[in-house]
Protein backbone atom coordinates (compact mmCIF):
# COMPACT_ATOMS: atom_id res chain seq x y z
CA UNK A 1 0.00 0.00 0.00
CA UNK A 2 2.46 2.09 0.58
CA UNK A 3 4.76 1.25 -2.50
CA UNK A 4 1.10 2.15 -4.13
CA UNK A 5 0.99 6.12 -2.67
CA UNK A 6 5.04 6.74 -3.60
CA UNK A 7 4.39 5.67 -7.55
CA UNK A 8 0.72 7.80 -7.27
CA UNK A 9 3.05 11.17 -5.35
CA UNK A 10 5.59 10.53 -8.14
CA UNK A 11 2.89 10.57 -11.17
CA UNK A 12 1.44 13.37 -9.75
CA UNK A 13 4.37 15.58 -9.53
CA UNK A 14 5.40 14.74 -13.01
CA UNK A 15 1.83 16.00 -14.58
CA UNK A 16 2.47 19.11 -12.57
CA UNK A 17 5.72 19.47 -13.90
CA UNK A 18 3.99 18.85 -17.40
CA UNK A 19 1.55 21.49 -17.32
CA UNK A 20 4.63 24.56 -16.07
CA UNK A 21 6.87 23.28 -18.53
CA UNK A 22 3.91 23.79 -21.24
CA UNK A 23 3.26 27.35 -19.79
CA UNK A 24 6.78 28.35 -20.10
CA UNK A 25 7.45 31.42 -22.02
CA UNK A 26 9.59 31.75 -25.26
CA UNK A 27 12.19 34.59 -26.09
CA UNK A 28 11.36 36.21 -30.00
CA UNK A 29 13.95 38.23 -30.48
CA UNK A 30 15.41 39.70 -33.13
CA UNK A 31 17.74 42.87 -34.95
CA UNK A 32 15.91 45.91 -36.92
CA UNK A 33 18.66 47.35 -39.44
CA UNK A 34 18.21 49.64 -42.67
CA UNK A 35 18.52 48.17 -45.57
CA UNK A 36 22.19 49.63 -45.82
CA UNK A 37 23.30 47.65 -42.97
CA UNK A 38 23.53 49.97 -40.23
CA UNK A 39 21.35 49.45 -36.71
CA UNK A 40 17.94 51.41 -35.76
CA UNK A 41 18.21 52.26 -32.41
CA UNK A 42 15.61 52.42 -29.86
CA UNK A 43 12.58 51.83 -32.18
CA UNK A 44 9.40 50.30 -30.82
CA UNK A 45 8.39 46.91 -32.00
CA UNK A 46 4.80 46.37 -31.73
CA UNK A 47 3.77 42.77 -30.93
CA UNK A 48 0.19 41.73 -31.62
CA UNK A 49 -1.57 38.33 -30.50
CA UNK A 50 -4.70 37.30 -31.61
CA UNK A 51 -6.88 36.36 -34.69
CA UNK A 52 -9.51 38.96 -34.94
CA UNK A 53 -8.88 42.72 -34.11
CA UNK A 54 -11.39 42.65 -31.48
CA UNK A 55 -9.48 39.56 -29.65
CA UNK A 56 -6.19 40.78 -30.44
CA UNK A 57 -3.84 41.93 -27.25
CA UNK A 58 -0.47 43.51 -27.70
CA UNK A 59 2.45 44.54 -26.22
CA UNK A 60 5.88 46.09 -27.24
CA UNK A 61 9.51 46.00 -26.51
CA UNK A 62 12.34 48.57 -27.74
CA UNK A 63 15.58 47.68 -29.59
CA UNK A 64 18.99 48.80 -28.37
CA UNK A 65 21.83 51.02 -29.66
CA UNK A 66 22.65 48.65 -31.74
CA UNK A 67 18.87 47.52 -32.93
CA UNK A 68 18.85 44.09 -31.09
CA UNK A 69 15.16 43.40 -29.42
CA UNK A 70 13.87 40.39 -27.15
CA UNK A 71 10.65 39.65 -25.23
CA UNK A 72 9.65 36.40 -23.20
CA UNK A 73 6.11 35.31 -24.74
CA UNK A 74 3.84 32.51 -25.07
CA UNK A 75 4.68 30.07 -27.47
CA UNK A 76 1.89 30.88 -30.34
CA UNK A 77 1.02 33.04 -33.56
CA UNK A 78 1.70 37.04 -33.48
CA UNK A 79 2.03 39.65 -35.75
CA UNK A 80 5.35 42.49 -35.54
CA UNK A 81 5.52 45.33 -36.57
CA UNK A 82 8.06 48.07 -36.16
CA UNK A 83 6.45 51.62 -34.91
CA UNK A 84 5.87 53.93 -38.08
CA UNK A 85 6.71 51.34 -41.00
CA UNK A 86 4.00 49.61 -43.06
CA UNK A 87 5.57 46.15 -42.66
CA UNK A 88 4.48 43.62 -40.80
CA UNK A 89 5.72 40.23 -40.01
CA UNK A 90 2.86 37.28 -39.28
CA UNK A 91 5.42 34.55 -37.42
CA UNK A 92 4.61 31.56 -35.23
CA UNK A 93 6.91 32.07 -31.82
CA UNK A 94 8.28 28.17 -31.10
CA UNK A 95 8.78 27.05 -27.87
CA UNK A 96 12.66 26.97 -27.92
CA UNK A 97 12.34 30.98 -29.36
CA UNK A 98 12.50 32.82 -32.70
CA UNK A 99 14.39 35.05 -34.04
CA UNK A 100 12.48 38.01 -36.32
CA UNK A 101 14.67 40.54 -38.20
CA UNK A 102 13.69 43.79 -40.02
CA UNK A 103 15.32 45.61 -43.05
CA UNK A 104 13.62 48.65 -43.30
CA UNK A 105 14.22 51.47 -45.18
CA UNK A 106 15.27 55.15 -44.15
CA UNK A 107 12.59 57.39 -44.34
Amino acid sequence: MKSFRIILLLLFSFLLLDQNASAANAELYGQVLYRNGGPVSYVEVIIVKGEKESDSTSTSTTTNRSGFYSKELKPGEYTLKVKGKEKEKKIFLSPRGTRVDFKISKD
